[in-house]
C-alpha cells in the first residue's frame, strides 16, 4: 500500500512523503528553530510584509508542505513571488517555491542529497543551507544554473551582505545563530 498525503497528516509531526513512504522529519534544536524565526521574520517582514521600504513582492513561510513531482517536502523556510503563487493559502502547495531554505539537522545526507535532488530536479531557482550548529556556524547558498545546483558562495559569522534573491535587504549573518553564550558548556 502507497501511502497518501492524508496518511503523512495523521502522523502529528514533521514528516515528508517521498517515493520511499512517509520520512518522519527529526526534531529541531533550539538553534535551528531560532534560524528559522531569524531569517523567516527578517525576510517576511522586508520582502513579504514591505516593511521598512521592503518591495512586499514575495511569499514567505515556515515549515510549508510543498508538492514536488508527486512527492511533499516539508521545507525549513520556503519563498514565492507572489506573481507566481496568487492564492498561497493552500495544503499542500501545489507551485514550485522560488527559493527554499534548509537548516541542517542531524540527517545531513537529507538536506545535502536527498532535498538538494529533489529541488534541483524542480528547477528551484535559489537553495539555502544554514548549519547552525556552534562548531561550524554558516549559510551557504546554491543556485539552480541549466541542469544542477551550483555553489555561490557561504557567508559566516560577522558576515553582512545581500543574497540574491534576496536583493536590496543587508542579512547581518550574526542574527541568524544563537549567541555563543546560549551554548552549554562542558566541565
Amino acid at each position: 500500500m502507497t501511502a497518501k498525503y492524508d496518511d503523512l497528516l495523521k502522523t502529528g509531526r514533521r514528516s515528508e512523503l517521498t517515493r520511499e513512504g512517509i520520512y518522519l522529519l527529526p526534531h529541531q534544536f533550539p538553534r535551528n528553530l531560532n534560524v528559522q524565526r531569524a531569517l523567516g521574520g527578517k525576510l517576511g517582514d522586508f520582502f513579504q510584509d514591505g516593511d521598512h521600504g521592503g518591495p512586499g513582492t514575495w511569499w514567505i513561510f515556515p515549515e510549508p508542505d510543498v508538492q514536488l513531482s508527486g512527492e511533499t517536502y516539508e521545507p525549513d523556510i520556503a519563498g514565492w513571488l507572489k506573481t507566481r503563487l496568487e492564492s498561497p493559502d493552500q495544503r499542500p502547495i501545489l507551485v514550485t517555491p522560488d527559493w527554499v531554505c534548509e537548516v541542517v539537522s542531524e540527517d545531513l545526507r537529507h538536506d545535502y542529497v536527498k532535498k538538494m535532488g529533489v529541488y534541483g530536479e524542480s528547477q528551484i531557482p535559489y537553495y539555502w543551507i544554514v548549519n547552525a550548529h556552534p562548531d561550524f556556524e554558516y549559510l551557504e547558498t546554491y543556485e539552480f544554473r541549466q541542469t544542477r545546483f551550483e555553489f555561490v558562495r557561504a557567508y559566516k559569522r560577522g558576515d553582512v551582505a545581500e543574497i540574491p534573491p534576496f536583493t536590496g535587504l543587508e542579512l547581518n549573518i550574526n542574527s541568524l545563530f544563537l549567541p555563543r553564550s546560549a551554548y552549554l558548556r562542558k566541565t
